[in-house]
């Protein structure tokens, strides 16, 4: 694990993490979105998967659903660490 100290690497690396998990969620969220609509678009060449394909997608939008406010409180909790610490450096 990761030890991070009340630096300015710290307020960077804290700064970056939270930045990249909010962009991993809106890139998990669009390329699910990107699937659903070649899944819909090709419905009728996906046979019996179709549907099976359709139903893994919405579990994926289901458990998007679920994650995505904690994980935004994770974020915005480090942009503040980091806001704390940028104080307390200054």
């Amino acid at each position: 694990m990761r030890r991070i100290t009340v630096s300015e690497e710290g307020v960077s690396v804290l700064r970056d993490e939270s930045k990249r998990l909010s962009e991993d969620l809106a890139g998990i969220r669009n390329e699910t979105e990107k699937l659903s609509e070649f899944a819909n678009e090709n419905r009728d060449n996906l046979g019996p998967h179709g549907a099976e394909i359709a139903g893994c997608l919405e579990q994926i939008k289901r458990a998007m659903d679920k994650c995505e406010e904690p994980a935004g409180a994770i974020s915005s909790t480090m942009e503040l660490l980091a806001d704390e610490f940028e104080q307390i450096l200054n």
